[in-house]
C-alpha cells in the first residue's frame, strides 16, 4: 500500500490528509499537496487543457502508460472532439477528478454497440480499478451509436449528461456504481436510449431518460441488478417510457414514468422488489402503469398512478401492499 501524505500539527502529531483536501494544504514536508499526490498516488496529474489534450492523444493511440490519472478542476471545463471509441489499456486503472472537473465531449460517437467513448474490452474485476468525481457533458454526433462509459467498475460520484439522436446510453455494463447521475436526451430516430443499462450493484444513483420524438424508447434503468435507493425517471411520447425495465433485486427504489400518448411504466418486468414506490402519469390519451408484469414484490407502494397500479401477470406479488 502506498504511503499517504500527511501534515504536521502544532503539537507535533501527524494528520493524514484526505484525498480531496484543499489544494492549498501542504504535506508534512511542506510540499504542495498536488505534488505530493502526484508522487505517491498518481503517476499523471492533469491541470490544464494542454496536458489534457496530450492525455487524450495517448488514449486514442493506445500509448498511455499511466496507471492512475488525476484530473484537477482548474475552473474551466476540459473538452475534446471525439473521433470514435477509445479502448482503455488494462494498465490504466484509475481516472479520478479533484474538485469535480467537467469534461465536454463534442460529437461523441463509436463504431458499434460493443464499444463506448471510454471502455475496457473486458471488464476489470479488481478493486484497484475505478473512476470518481468527474462530470461528462456529451453531445452526440448525428444518428451515431453512442455509449459513454462501458465495462467499467467502482464508479463513484460521476455524472454523465448526453444529448443524442441514435442508440445511446450513459453507463453500460458497469458494476459497483455509487452516488452517480445519468441524464440522456434523444432528439430523433427509432432507438432505445438508456441512462443505466446492464449495470450491477447500483447504489444511490439517479437516472433520467427523455425522448422528444415519437420513435425512441426512453429507459432510465434497463436490465440492472442489485439496485438500492435509486430514482428512475422516463419521459416519452408514443413509445412506452420505462423508469425501471427488466431489473432484478430492487430495494427502496422510486420509479416515475411520464407519457403523452401510450403507456408510461414505472416498473416493467422487474423482480425481487422491496419497499419500492411507483409514479406514472399520462395525458388523457395515454395511461400510466405502476407495476407491469413484475414478480416477487413486497411492500411496494403506488404514488400517483393515472391507470393501473398493477398490470399484467404479477407472480408472487404481495398485492395487499400495493395500494394507492
Amino acid at each position: 500500500m502506498a504511503y499517504r501524505p500527511y501534515k504536521k500539527n502544532a503539537n507535533g502529531t501527524l494528520t493524514d490528509i484526505p484525498l480531496y483536501a484543499d489544494m492549498a494544504d501542504k504535506d508534512g514536508n511542506g510540499n504542495n499537496i498536488v505534488a505530493t499526490y502526484q508522487r505517491i498516488m498518481y503517476d499523471l496529474v492533469i491541470t490544464n487543457q494542454t496536458e489534457f489534450d496530450a492525455f487524450m492523444t495517448k488514449l486514442k493511440n493506445s500509448s498511455c502508460n499511466s496507471k492512475n490519472v488525476l484530473i484537477i478542476n482548474n475552473g474551466t471545463a476540459y473538452s475534446f472532439t471525439s473521433t470514435g471509441a477509445i479502448k482503455l489499456k488494462t494498465t490504466l486503472k484509475r481516472i479520478d477528478g479533484w474538485g469535480n472537473p467537467t469534461i465536454n465531449i463534442i460529437d461523441a460517437q463509436q463504431g458499434n454497440y460493443s464499444t463506448a467513448q471510454f471502455y475496457y474490452s473486458t471488464q476489470p474485476t479488481t478493486s484497484d480499478y475505478g473512476m470518481k468525481n468527474i462530470t461528462f457533458n456529451c453531445t452526440g454526433k448525428s444518428d451515431a451509436t453512442i455509449y459513454i462509459l462501458k465495462n467499467m467498475i467502482n464508479i463513484e460520484n460521476v455524472k454523465v449528461v448526453l444529448n443524442a439522436s441514435g442508440m445511446a446510453g450513459c453507463f453500460s455494463n458497469c458494476d459497483n456504481i455509487k452516488d452517480c447521475y445519468a441524464e440522456i436526451h434523444s432528439g430523433g430516430g427509432s432507438w432505445t436510449i438508456t441512462a443505466f443499462s446492464s449495470c450491477d450493484n447500483v447504489i444511490n444513483c439517479n437516472g433520467y431518460a427523455y425522448v422528444a420524438d415519437t420513435s425512441s424508447y426512453p429507459v432510465a434503468f434497463g436490465s440492472c441488478t442489485n439496485l438500492v435507493n435509486c430514482y428512475g425517471y422516463a419521459n416519452g411520447t408514443t413509445k412506452e417510457p420505462d423508469a425501471f425495465y427488466q431489473c432484478t433485486s430492487l430495494c427502496n427504489c422510486v420509479g416515475t414514468a411520464v407519457c403523452t400518448e401510450t403507456y408510461g411504466r414505472a416498473f416493467c418486468a422487474c423482480s425481487l422488489m422491496v419497499n419500492c414506490l411507483a409514479n406514472s402519469s399520462s395525458s388523457t390519451t395515454g395511461h400510466g402503469q405502476g407495476y407491469c408484469g413484475c414478480s416477487y414484490g413486497s411492500n411496494c407502494k403506488a404514488g400517483e398512478i393515472t391507470h393501473e397500479v398493477t398490470y399484467g401477470t404479477m407472480t408472487k406479488w404481495d398485492t395487499g401492499s400495493c395500494d394507492s
